[in-house]
């Protein structure tokens, strides 16, 4: 058989008779083509949905242009009210610090005045005091005629 031609040995070969598909492969194949019906469905209602809404928009009321000036003057009004209920915020946390500020100076007038008074009576209570130690001087005589001084 050493001799033997390698085109003759080829034909002896006896060929494998095709081996029957596994059944794995076969599930795999039909789950690919369920997963293609299935997206082309999918895909072909999209379009109809698609198709649809393009049929309906031009029958769609367009927005009025006196409504969408308001809306514009709504937004303006809006901004400006926001502005002012800012600076109102403002005014009544200035006007609470000032009002807080004249408590505190009444507060202090009011300690002024008590330590004034304090002050007064004690310089009374003083000049009593002095008045009762000093020696009584004879007050002069007021109603007496003077001599006129002559020269």
């Amino acid at each position: 058989m050493a001799d033997e031609n390698p085109d003759q040995a080829d034909s002896m070969r006896v060929e494998s008779a095709p081996s029957a598909m596994n059944p794995l492969m076969i599930g795999l194949i039909v789950v690919c083509f369920l997963l293609i019906f299935l997206s082309m469905g999918s895909n072909a209602y999209l379009w109809h949905l698609w198709r649809q809404d393009q049929a309906v928009s031009p029958l769609l009321p367009q927005p009025d242009p006196q409504l969408q000036a308001l809306q514009v003057q709504v937004q303006s009004l809006s901004s400006d009210l926001d502005q002012v209920k800012k600076t109102v915020e403002l005014y009544k946390a200035v006007n609470d610090a000032l009002k807080e500020e004249m408590k505190q100076l009444q507060d202090s007038q009011q300690t002024y005045r008590n330590e004034v008074q304090q002050q007064l009576q004690n310089y009374r209570d003083q000049s009593i005091q002095q008045q009762r130690q000093q020696p009584k001087q004879p007050q002069p005589l007021q109603n007496q005629p003077r001599n006129p001084v002559t020269w």
